[in-house]
């Protein structure tokens, strides 16, 4: 695939794809005798299939593992696609296989859970392409790492000195490879909450690109044994007798007094509550530069500028994926003998720790006013409501945080799938109750 791969739809209504106007063509599987047959039926060079079913992608699969006189058929290591190359003329074809139809679920369907028009989904993606300058084959990690090459030069340079974002730490990510838990958070509603009928749901906007933007770890740290906090990014092993409110979220998850591993970003938002604590050691580096702005703000503002069109709304969740699949690609080692410049655990788990203090700090001024939520699944918050506190749920009404949340949807509190939000399963995650929406955004 190049920069200005095309997409097409295999599905089982027939073949979709873009020449001037959009076009719908019966396709039968069944009628095509040969390999070669099938290929020359939906072939143009840069283009990527995709096949909308699992039906039509194992009978497709099945086709392709036959033999070839014009085309050679390679799968790659990650089976994520198919690419074809014409023999005659070396251009290339791609198509999804099975595995990677099953990890696309983000961008397939709507909230309603009705999968997206084909028209829908080529426009989102063209437009995705366009905006970023970037090939489209939505490997969501990967194209987010593709994005942020556009972003990293000249990222810590100093003095015409190697650009020092870029350098792995000589001495290793190791301190830094225990991953720091995503924000879950469920439990039991109390009797008040038990009498009030609505479910509400607010998102984050740009969780995870707003919490990029901040100071970042760079070049080389040092172990040290019982340091002073003066802020600078690094991993701390700290000790306290804080007791969380069992009403919201734990600042310090399962720590209750024990030692226990903590970013930079929560020993900032404990110094700003005024709860002691003592740092045990800390690897802490010597410098910090605010690595990733350039990126995170690129996200956040292409997101913000789109507009109500349903590509867009696609568009603004294939923009969340990716930046979400960025920071956990962070996290993801390299083979043995291979080496990634963006091979940075420190960096996701400060990420992650920064997203968890922001909305930590909303909740406790949301608290204030007597709303506390009752399940959280990373950026999703979710509130229990009575018919006419549901517009003064501060998240809506307050300007200060309606700026940075939006509605998601409400729900009949009874209802079976928003009692499978309480039940604490995290396989449950918000997209199965969206259809149930009494009102959604």
């Amino acid at each position: 695939m190049n920069d200005h791969t095309t997409h097409a739809f295999l599905t089982d209504g027939g073949f979709e794809f873009r020449g001037g106007a959009w076009h719908r063509v019966p396709f039968n599987l069944g009628e095509l005798a040969t390999v070669d047959d099938f290929i020359d039926r939906i072939f143009v060079p840069s283009r990527l299939v995709w096949f909308r079913s699992q039906a039509i992608t194992e009978r497709a699969q099945a086709i392709l593992s036959g033999s070839s006189e014009r085309y050679e058929i390679q799968t790659p290591d990650d089976r994520d696609y198919y690419t074809i190359t014409r023999k005659a003329d070396g251009m290339k074809l791609s198509v999804n296989t099975f595995q990677k139809l099953a990890k696309t679920w983000e961008v397939d369907r709507d909230k309603a859970g009705a999968p997206y028009e084909c028209e829908t989904l080529e426009l989102a993606f063209s437009k995705f392409q366009a905006m970023f300058q970037i090939k489209f084959g939505y490997n969501r990690g990967q194209q987010g790492v593709y994005i942020l090459e556009r972003h990293r030069k000249g990222i810590g340079r100093r003095n015409g000195e190697t650009d020092e974002a870029l350098i792995i730490p000589p001495k290793g990510m190791e301190p830094f490879k225990p991953n720091v838990a995503d924000l879950y958070f469920f439990r039991e509603l109390t009797k008040e909450e038990k009498r009030k009928p609505r479910l509400v749901a607010v998102d984050k906007n740009s969780a995870y690109p707003t919490a990029a933007s901040i100071k970042l770890g760079l070049v080389d740290y040092d172990h040290r044994i019982r340091p002073a906090f003066e802020g600078m990014a690094g991993f701390y092993k700290i000790t306290t007798n804080h007791r969380s409110d069992p009403l919201l979220p734990p600042i310090l998850p399962a720590l209750n007094g024990r030692p226990g591993w903590y970013d930079a970003p929560v020993l900032r938002l404990l110094s700003e509550l005024n709860i002691p604590f003592q740092i045990e050691e800390a690897y802490i580096f010597a410098r910090q530069s605010a690595v990733l702005d350039k990126w995170a703000r690129t996200l956040r503002e292409q997101a913000q500028a789109l507009g109500d069109k349903r590509e867009d709304k696609l568009l603004r969740k294939i923009i969340k994926t990716t930046a979400n699949a960025t920071v956990g690609a962070f996290s993801a080692e390299p083979k043995p003998g291979t080496s990634r410049w963006y091979y940075r655990p420190d960096w996701r788990n400060a990420i992650i720790s920064e997203h968890c203090a922001r909305v930590y700090r909303d909740l406790l001024s949301a608290s204030e006013r007597g709303f506390h939520p009752v399940a959280i699944y990373n950026d999703a918050l979710y509130f229990v409501c009575g018919e006419e506190s549901v517009l003064t749920l501060p998240f809506l009404a307050d300007e200060r945080l309606s700026r940075k949340y939006k509605l998601v949807g409400v729900y009949d509190v009874s209802s079976r799938a928003a009692k499978k939000l309480f039940s604490a399963e995290h396989k449950n995650l918000p997209h199965e109750i969206a259809p149930y929406a009494i009102t959604a955004n």
